[in-house]
């Protein structure tokens, strides 16, 4: 069975608590990102901030020029390396986010998306009918 890692994308983005609103919006518009974890200097996973949440804070002209730690979400569900990306999906169903940081000793190693686990799924989909089709041609 696909582990977490098998399905994550790496290296990510991240960015620090002291990094301003501003910047951190900068960052996910320029790297076209729904979300980036936040992250101490040793890597360690302490928040996540979106895009949608920057939308909002952006909006009020006072937020904008706050720092990240002050507007993250801190109880960040996330997912180990080692589990499997079945368990990674229910963890981005049961708590209804897009994406999940995949963490390592507490460390971010990578991130799942909705979209990354669908383009897994294809791909399987995909082989799975190849090898039926090829199946079929030998048995003729």
């Amino acid at each position: 069975m696909l582990s977490a890692k098998d399905v994550m994308v790496s290296p990510v983005i991240t960015v620090t608590p002291d990094e301003t609103v501003e910047q951190v919006a900068q960052k996910i518009v320029t790297h076209h990102l729904g979300g980036m974890p936040v992250v101490d200097q040793g890597g360690k996973l302490l928040g996540m901030v979106t895009e949608r949440a920057l939308l909002h804070m952006v909006h009020d002209q006072s937020v904008s020029q706050g720092v990240v730690a002050d507007y993250m979400t801190k109880n960040v569900v996330s997912v180990d390396a080692d589990q499997t990306i079945s368990e990674a999906v229910s963890q981005i169903v049961d708590h209804g986010v897009t994406r999940l940081p995949v963490t390592c000793e507490g460390n971010v190693v990578g991130m799942i998306s909705r979209r990354e686990v669908l383009r897994r799924a294809c791909e399987e989909l995909t082989h799975r009918s190849q090898r039926d089709r090829l199946r079929n041609l030998q048995a003729v």
